[in-house]
């Protein structure tokens, strides 16, 4: 009887501290993981921080033009000519072949 006793309270032991091995060992592979996640969601919000600057800059730019075509006729024209292709009435237009270069 002491014999089974002490088998089992020596199973019992190493069982346990199996399975604290198992534990440990699960819990090092998550917060593994869990780094690894992380690391990549920094790395994102970078990413995602860099483009946000980018965009706040040219939201800034497309105001100052904003206020410029408000507020100038001239540049206002110039862009209606340049990138519409508008003329006055009476203007001479002249269209040019494009050339291949």
């Amino acid at each position: 009887m002491d014999r089974w006793r002490e088998w089992t309270q020596r199973s019992l032991s190493t069982l346990i501290g199996l399975g604290l091995i198992l534990v440990l060992l699960l819990l090092a592979k998550a917060g593994t993981e869990n780094y690894a996640e992380l690391a990549e969601l920094a790395e994102r919000e970078a990413e995602l921080e860099f483009e946000l600057e980018e965009a706040v800059l040219r939201v800034g730019s497309l105001r100052r033009t904003l206020v410029l075509l408000q507020d100038d006729p001239v540049v206002l024209e110039r862009l209606a000519r340049e990138e519409l292709g508008l003329v006055r009435p009476g203007d001479t237009v002249v269209v040019l072949p494009r050339t291949d270069d």
